[in-house]
Parts: C-alpha cells; structure tokens; sequence
C-alpha cells in the first residue's frame, strides 16, 4: 500500500478465525469481538488498487522490453528486428499479439513472478466474451456465443420472430403515451439493450444505430419500445452466426474517417452523429450516437459530428504513426493486428 494508512474492521465472525489462527490476537479483540488492522497491501476496493496493479504490471512487462504507447496506457509494444509485439492489457486479461518464442518468454516470466497463471495460445482466442481468429484471410471477431446466450435469456420473457431488418422510420419515434413497462421489465429492458451495446461495438456493427437510439428510452421503456426490442432481437435470430471480418487488401495504414450527422432526428429535436473509421482499407471503428446539445440547422449538426469526433480520429492517427515507426514493413495481415487492438481498447474516449 501507498500513501495515509489504510484501517479495515473485520467483522466478528472474521475476527473470531484469525484469533484461532493466530491466538497471540485475542488480546487485541475489542469489545464487540471485532479486530482493527492496517493494510500492508491493496485489497479489492481499495482507491489504490487499481494504480498499484498497474504500476507493477506496467514494471514487469517493461522488464520484457516492452514499452507503453502514447495514445493508451494499457497497449505495451516490443520491436523484434522488423517484427512488432502488442500486448493489450484489461485489468488482469492480456491480449498478446506475438510469435510462439516471444510466448513462451512471457509466460516464464509472469509465472515467475505471479506462480500460477492461465494460459493460452494459439490463433483463435477467447477474450472479453469475443472470438477472436488470427489468419493469413483475415481476422474474425466473432461474439455468436454471447448473442446466443442472450437469446435464451430473452426467449424466457417474450416470443421472437425472425426478422430481415432492424426496424422501420418508426423505430426512431418515440410515443411517450404509450403504457410504461412495470419496473422488472424496465429492468430487464436496461440490461439487455446494455449487453446489446457491448456487443454493437466490437463485433456487430449492423445494429449500433438501432440501439443507441434504444439507450435513449432505458429509463421511461414503454410496451412500444419493448417491441422495437423484440425486432431487434429477431433480427439477431436469423443472423446469430454473423461475424465481424477485418481484412486487408493492400499495406496502405493511412487513417480515414467518414463523419456525417442526421438533422433533428430525436423526439427532443437534437440531431444524431455516426462515424465510420478505417486504416487502409480495414474498418476499425463505428460509432453512432445522439448529440448532446440543440443544432439550429442541418450544417451546424455536420459541424457538431465533426467536431465531437475530431479528436478521436487524430488519436487513432497517433497510435498508427507510432506503430508504423517501430517497423519498416507493414504486411497486411498486421492491418487487422491494429483493428483488433483497436476495437477491443476503445471506449472512454480512449482507444
């Protein structure tokens, strides 16, 4: 631990096994049978956790050779002659992108220091709920698990039926007449159109739009939102095996976004933004959302879009540039190495 000292109270049952562990305790019990101790390191929770965790991780993958990019944090990159190592790390998962030698280094070493550690290797990798498939064709995000699983969870509450679209113009039209949903389906709707979120942003792309226009309505869902819900999920119904393809046709990592904007498209009036980013010619991020603020005519709604996501795309340049520095070849297969890192770190205005 670091910084003021930090005390915990134990609770009595708590306090009542470490004094027959450690008898030399009891004398130390107080009145209402509880202990008071110091931490000597982080325990979940702790404020302090999280930058203790990262400072000694940081430490020992620096140890590797391994360096921290300008644009993130938790991306840590190697050069090997012309080759480059990324390691993505969330919280305590990491995502190596290497040969099998530089594998076989890291595990050694994080055993090591760690003990038992769980381990896996190999093209086709489970991580964060995605699929993720490494080949020469191309690299495959597939997240079919967790929509199927979803799926079921929501088959226990209403009917499906497959559906070819998403929804209608009449999907964006709130009714706010309409019945409110009871408290328990309002509170299934949340949950799902958040898993539904998580989702669009890393593997489904197709729905985005359709649910971020369903985040809107989480806290007043009505009976007609849960219908535009129930298409959604239909949708998904006769497309559950879709996967997200990341594939390169030339060694081109110029940075290219598209940024448009849909004029006053919300019940409130205010205007919505989409964006659709590539290096090369391989897609690395899509976004769609409602402006925050009031535009008094379709050009200053372009301008907001592009305004609120100008900063992004010049960090997307910056980690590129970064990694093209580090290497004097650029095959193509190494274009979906950079979507990958790219889909999985961002959010939070980060990568």
């Amino acid at each position: 631990m670091s910084g003021e000292p930090t005390f915990m109270k134990l609770d009595p049952k708590v306090s009542k096994y470490a004094v027959e562990l450690f008898p030399n305790l009891k004398k130390m019990l107080e009145a209402d049978g509880r202990l008071y101790t110091v931490l000597l390191k982080a325990m979940n929770g702790c404020v302090q956790a999280s930058a203790l965790w990262y400072a000694m991780i940081k430490a020992e993958l620096e140890k590797l050779g391994y360096s921290v990019g300008p644009t993130d944090p938790c991306v840590f990159i190697k050069q090997v002659g012309n080759r480059i190592f990324i390691l993505l790390l969330y919280v305590d998962d990491i995502l190596a992108i290497v040969n099998k030698e530089e594998a076989k280094k890291i595990r050694m070493h994080l055993v090591t220091k760690f003990g038992s550690v769980q381990f896996k290797t190999g093209g086709r990798l489970s991580y964060l709920g995605m699929e993720i498939n490494v080949t020469y064709a191309g690299t495959s995000v597939d997240m079919s698990f967790y929509v199927k699983q979803l799926l079921e969870d929501a088959k226990e509450r209403m009917s499906l039926v497959v559906y070819a679209s998403l929804g209608m113009k009449e999907t964006f039209v709130a009714n706010d007449e309409e019945q409110q949903l009871q408290e328990s389906e309002r509170v299934f709707f949340h949950s799902t159109v958040a898993k539904l979120l998580y989702l669009s942003k890393r593997a489904r792309p197709d729905i985005l739009t359709v649910v971020t226009y369903l985040c809107t309505r989480v806290q007043n869902a009505t009976v007609g939102d849960e219908k535009k819900l129930v298409r959604v999920l239909g949708y998904w119904e006769g497309t559950v095996s879709r996967a997200l393809l990341l594939r390169a046709t030339s060694t081109d990592c110029n940075v290219v976004a598209y940024i448009d904007a849909a004029y006053a498209l919300h019940g409130d009036s205010k205007s919505h933004s989409g964006i659709v980013m590539y290096v090369g010619n391989t897609l690395v991020y899509v976004s769609s959302r409602k402006q925050k603020c009031m535009s008094k005519s379709p050009t200053e709604a372009e301008l907001i879009a592009l305004t609120d996501n100008l900063g992004l795309v010049e960090l997307f340049q910056e980690f590129v540039v970064f990694v093209m520095k580090k290497t004097t070849k650029t095959p193509m297969i190494f274009q979906d190495c950079i979507a990958v890192v790219m889909l999985v770190m961002k959010g939070g205005g980060k990568l």
